[in-house]
């Protein structure tokens, strides 16, 4: 059959043909075609009047049943014979074939009035001057009858049934509170976007072009309710949810996701439109909806929407050069306040990341060249919080910048490079990474005759390395500083050295190798005027076993005793206790014998002065025994805050990376328990949520978000309710978190049809139950009470499901006739 179709005179055939179906031409005009079809296999005629068929149920609706449609294309090709412009035998044996094919398309229910109706076809008197416009209907089909279809070919027809009847649902639910709306006596939480995202997202489920779309406009603004697709596709966005899709724990594959049908719906506004221009036109405004929702603070909208639009463009979907022009520009309308209050805030800098890295002026590269010749501070701060968001991947430009600057410049650009090094100390860093080039590079930065900003800086960068070779550069910082310190013509002054001095010392207390250890306490103990307070540098190493250095241990305890009183004739000679206090608060984390002998010795000596009391207080705290195991790990400290900021996926995610272990509430914005969820090691082991439990009251709580607050308190060990517990035991947060996040998408589609202050009404339709749905309790008590006329929010509140589970089979209803909405 394929060459068939392929033939374009065949092609053309069927195009009148069904312009003729639709009454769009004459009898007389379609002749010649309806010929040429009869020397085709039938085939290529039935699936004709199947495509007629799909288009029709998107303008009309679902008023008129399937097998309607099936007479109606049978009956117009009898009426070619009837009038003689087709050879009727021909004719008649042709159309014998076609109604065993197109009985096919026919629910099953509903197959016996087809069949019935179409051998009657020669009884029926034709009445040639009706309008052409008039759908011929079957006797018998006024009762109420099947719109679905059993097992057609694809597209299904049963599935493009029930989206046009959901699609006409939802265009009568918006034309009837147009009025309200226009007099401003509906309430002002109920904004149309909600509704025009549902329609656009249930005609672009079954739409294959861009002009079943267009078909959706039109009819909106016949019936007076002016929407564009530019209005649809910011509804669409504004419907998005305000998360952002967690990452899995490092090393964790990431799950598979459906992707929901309102970013399927985005999607197709963009991509089905055949006009390049027009094309383009819609990914500008699918961009520019990403940035009006960055500026507002939904950073989940954003994030999900540049999302979309990067596999817009790696999908060749949209013209590269149009789509590059737009992404270069778009950053122009995001708010650098926003920008920079998330840059700033590290639970959103992985989300925002992804945001920048959709925008050439924000990935690495073009920021640091910004970076390079900014002069206003403020802007510099943003230019280095947007590259520290980028983390690990930003790194490298950083790096590769730093070295080529200090190659092609020197200290002509150290302005810059010192940027460069502050964040190559605040980026995480590959662990495989070698150290050895940049430790040589920073040490070099770190000597003397440099811009003192930069010394400073790379003296930090140093400090921050855990390397031999770290350890090695500052130790001998601290001589070169020490050896300027006593000159009189010093390049810095010396309060500028007695301040790299504090930061050297620091460097090497942090780096705490018996070295560094060894190189603190020989500079504190040389008291010179010229290096400032020594001994406070001392104070560095404060809390710290200093026994990895047994030299420094017996440097310490031999200024201890210098430090301490002469006794002359009975008689103590007081000296200051300023270094003697600093000596002991520094070696009374250090457990050795010779320690604890010279605070025996101070303490028997000295019993009435202070440092006595000092050495007797640090001997208490080593004699205290430690403990032959390690401790347990300390419990996950309480955490509170806003839901609106932090997020709820977010928020779980952390807490399961975190493998915390306690009790989660949540509290709506007066203080009122929504829910409780109870964590074991970072895996979900209870729930519950209003009369929920369980499974149940998880999703109920992620699809319903709230705007409200979160206490979690950490504990050791989390008790919960039982009949709280999950079914199958702790498991992964991530998975109930996607699984949860499908829910909520759907639940808005079911919403549509089915509002929260709905209330029901039964018709005299059988009700039929989803596929997927088997609990039979589950349906006896739904359908009690919906059909008992119960508001949607009653039947909620009293049956033992979430909402998603409960609003996707009243929707059901409500779409196949056995429910309406009063």
């Amino acid at each position: 059959m394929s060459e068939f179709e392929a033939d374009p005179r065949v092609q053309e055939a069927v195009t009148e043909l069904q312009q003729y179906l639709s009454d769009t031409v004459s009898p007389l005009v379609v002749a010649d075609s309806v010929e040429l079809l009869l020397s085709c296999p039938v085939e290529v005629t039935a699936a004709g009047i199947h495509e007629w068929t799909t288009s029709q149920f998107r303008g009309r609706g679902t008023s008129v049943p399937v097998s309607d449609f099936l007479f109606h294309a049978v009956r117009k090709l009898h009426l070619i014979g009837e009038f003689k412009l087709a050879p009727k035998e021909r004719l008649d044996a042709f159309v014998e074939v076609l109604k065993t094919l197109l009985l096919q398309y026919c629910p099953e229910e509903d197959r016996d009035l087809l069949l019935s109706n179409l051998d009657r076809l020669g009884e029926v008197q034709t009445n040639v001057a009706a309008p052409v416009a008039v759908l011929h209907r079957q006797a018998g089909s006024q009762a109420t009858l099947a719109t679905t279809v059993s097992a057609p070919p694809p597209p299904e027809l049963g599935a493009i049934v029930q989206e046009n009847r959901r699609l006409a649902l939802l265009v009568d639910r918006l034309e009837k509170e147009a009025p309200a709306r226009r007099s401003g006596r509906l309430a002002a939480d109920k904004s149309p976007d909600e509704l025009i995202s549902q329609i656009y997202k249930t005609a672009a489920s079954s739409s294959a072009d861009g002009a079943d779309l267009k078909r959706v406009g039109e009819d909106l603004r016949q019936r007076g309710l002016e929407t564009s697709l530019e209005q649809a596709l910011r509804a669409l966005v504004r419907s998005l949810p305000g998360w952002v899709v967690p990452a899995p724990p490092p090393g964790q594959p990431v799950p598979v996701q459906r992707a929901s049908g309102t970013v399927e719906a985005m999607r197709k506004l963009v991509t089905l439109e055949s006009d390049p221009q027009e094309s383009a036109r819609r990914f500008s405004e699918l961009v520019k909806s990403a940035v009006e929702q960055l500026n507002e603070g939904s950073l989940g909208r954003a994030v999900a929407t540049l999302d979309l639009a990067e596999q817009i463009v790696a999908e060749k979907r949209i013209d590269g050069a149009a789509a590059q022009g737009i992404r270069e520009r778009a950053h122009e309308g995001i708010d650098e306040g926003r920008l920079r209050a998330l840059a700033e805030d590290v639970a959103a800098q992985p989300a925002l990341a992804r945001i920048l890295s959709f925008f050439p002026a924000f990935r690495p590269g073009e920021l640091c060249a910004a970076l390079q010749g900014e002069e206003k501070r403020d802007r510099r701060r943003l230019l280095l919080a947007l590259l520290e968001a980028h983390g690990m991947a930003a790194r490298a430009e950083v790096w590769k910048r730093m070295d080529d600057s200090v190659r092609t410049f020197g200290d002509g650009d150290a302005f810059f490079q010192r940027n460069l090094l502050h964040l190559l100390r605040r980026l995480p860093r590959p662990a495989e990474l070698p150290w050895d080039d940049e430790i040589a590079l920073v040490a070099r930065l770190s000597e003397p005759g440099h811009p003192l900003p930069l010394v400073k800086e790379a003296i930090a960068n140093l400090g921050q390395i855990k390397h031999e070779r770290a350890g090695s550069a500052l130790e001998t910082r601290l001589a070169d500083f020490e050896a300027m310190a006593l000159r009189s013509d010093s390049l810095y002054d010396a309060r500028d050295i007695q301040t790299l001095l504090d930061r050297v010392v620091y460097g090497l207390a942090r780096h705490g190798s018996p070295s560094a250890i060894r190189a603190v306490v020989e500079h504190g103990l040389k008291r010179q005027s010229q290096f400032g307070d020594t001994v406070a540098r001392l104070g560095e190493l404060a809390g710290m076993d200093l026994s990895v250095d047994e030299p420094s241990v017996a440097r310490l305890v031999a200024a201890v005793r210098a430090e301490a009183p002469a006794r002359f004739f009975g008689l103590v000679l007081p000296k200051s206790p300023y270094a003697l206090l600093k000596l002991i608060d520094l070696l009374s984390s250090t457990p050795t014998k010779a320690v604890r002998e010279v605070f025996k010795d101070l303490v028997e000596r000295f019993p009435d002065q202070p440092f006595a009391e000092a050495a007797r207080k640090a001997m208490a705290e080593l004699d205290v025994p430690r403990p032959a195991t390690p401790p347990l790990p300390p419990a996950t400290p309480t955490l509170s805050g806003d839901l609106d900021v932090f997020g709820l996926p977010t928020l779980l995610q952390s807490l399961a990376q975190s493998q915390a272990t306690g009790v989660l509430t949540l509290k709506d914005q007066h203080g009122a328990t929504l829910g409780a969820m109870v964590l074991s090691g970072g895996h979900l082991r209870a729930c519950r949520a209003a009369h929920l439990r369980g499974d149940t009251a998880f999703h109920q709580i992620v699809e319903r978000p709230i705007s409200g607050t979160f206490v979690f308190a950490g504990s050791t060990e989390a008790d919960g309710d039982a009949s709280a517990s999950l079914r199958s035991g702790p498991r992964e947060i991530l998975g109930l978190l996607l699984e949860g996040m499908r829910r909520y998408d759907e639940l808005r589609e079911a919403a549509g049809l089915v509002p929260d202050d709905a209330t029901l009404l039964a018709t005299t339709r059988k009700p039929t139950r989803l596929a997927d749905e088997t609990d039979k309790a589950f349906l006896n008590a739904m359908w009690s009470k919906a059909s008992a006329g119960a508001s949607v929010a009653e039947i909620e509140a009293s049956v033992p499901a979430d909402s998603y589970r409960i609003r996707r089979q009243l929707a059901h209803w409500v779409v196949e006739g056995a429910l309406e909405v009063k």
